[in-house]
């Protein structure tokens, strides 16, 4: 896998995307137009993605590409609404200094 970390970036958006829309769309309508299908149609898909986050963020730890702070940090955003969105500016940090490390590293 050539970029993990840009990966990791594009689930933690979606996320954070599906997260915005099962609160701000689904929980809204449920409550006011007592409309239920919104929650449950983005709630799956925010579900889904939520997993494959979990799985691609400890499959990077395990390989090595990603410490145990950044993995407790995207963690932690995945759950709190917009924070995916600051956390991308650390991801794509960590991104820019791996691609470095390529860089640097002999062949």
């Amino acid at each position: 896998m050539q970029r993990p970390l840009h990966y990791l970036r594009i689930l933690s958006f979606v996320d954070g995307v599906t997260l915005l829309l099962t609160m701000g769309i689904g929980s809204t309508l449920k409550r006011l137009a007592d409309i239920h299908e919104p929650v449950f149609i983005f709630g799956s898909i925010h579900g889904g993605v939520f997993i494959a986050l979990a799985i691609f963020t400890f499959y990077l730890l395990a390989r090595g590409v990603i410490s145990v702070k950044t993995t407790g940090l995207v963690a932690l955003t995945a759950m709190i609404p917009f924070a995916p969105f600051f956390l991308d500016r650390y991801l794509k940090r960590l991104e820019q200094e791996h691609a470095a490390e390529s860089v640097q590293a002999p062949s």
